[in-house]
């Protein structure tokens, strides 16, 4: 059976947490990641914007190249490639942004370049709501404009008159 991987195509990682109200229809692809077959990368992401989660995207890519006989074949070696380099990073899927398959002399090489993607139900990245050191109603120790010395204490801040 041929899966269709393209530029826009999301893997995510098993046991991902999504919102409630999305239908997302996924195949199984390599140990540990699911292929989303239906909506889109385009659609997933505005599906779980609309459901008020954050969809984070990284700007850095990630790439593989796999050399094989076979062009599918060759083609899911290089995402799996990818999605290997992946797993050591803390986030939960992946988004392929390009992929290119050329023949040289009967020999398919597949180059698959992607990017880190993260579900989350919080806007913050890397702070983790259930962690009980963090109190998220911390509100301001004063009203008042401060600024920190050298050793991290507060420092109040003068406001000029008629600036408030």
């Amino acid at each position: 059976m041929r899966t269709n991987i393209h530029s826009g195509t999301v893997f995510i990682k098993q046991g991902t947490a999504l919102p409630e109200n999305i239908k997302v229809e996924t195949e199984r692809f390599s140990a540990g990641w699911t292929l989303v077959k239906y909506p889109d990368g385009y659609g997933l992401s505005r599906a779980i914007l609309h459901a008020n989660w954050t969809f984070f995207c990284l700007s850095s890519e990630i790439g593989a190249t796999a050399v094989g006989f076979d062009e599918e074949s060759t083609e899911r070696r290089a995402v799996r490639r990818v999605l290997e380099s992946a797993k050591s990073k803390n986030f939960n899927s992946l988004e392929i942004v390009r992929i290119a398959s050329k023949r040289f002399l009967g020999v398919f090489y597949t180059t698959v370049h992607a990017r880190s993607r993260h579900v989350k139900k919080s806007t913050f990245l890397l702070r983790d709501e259930h962690d009980p050191k963090v109190n998220h109603d911390k509100k301001s120790k004063s009203a008042e404009p401060f600024a920190e010395d050298s050793n991290g204490s507060e420092l109040p801040l003068e406001v000029a008159p008629g600036h408030s």
